[in-house]
């Protein structure tokens, strides 16, 4: 059975600095809704675009730089 933890629509500054990592706790999908940002997941760096899925699951170490909405 699948159970819903969260959800949301979330906006980040346009020009923040690379946020501190975090370890993800449960599995996290997002949905991209503007071409802006980087995202990086076990030290490897993602440029996504809109309408790209990221997922990311628990035990993975996250952070962002610029801003993005998802």
């Amino acid at each position: 059975m699948f159970k819903l933890f969260h959800s949301g629509y979330y906006v980040a500054p346009k020009f923040r600095e690379k946020t501190q990592e975090r370890m993800v706790e449960y599995y996290e999908i997002e949905l991209y809704t503007e071409n802006y940002g980087f995202t990086y997941i076990n030290g490897e760096k993602f440029c996504p675009k809109k309408n790209d899925v990221l997922i990311s699951k628990p035990g993975d170490i996250r952070c962002s730089e610029g801003g993005f909405s998802c």
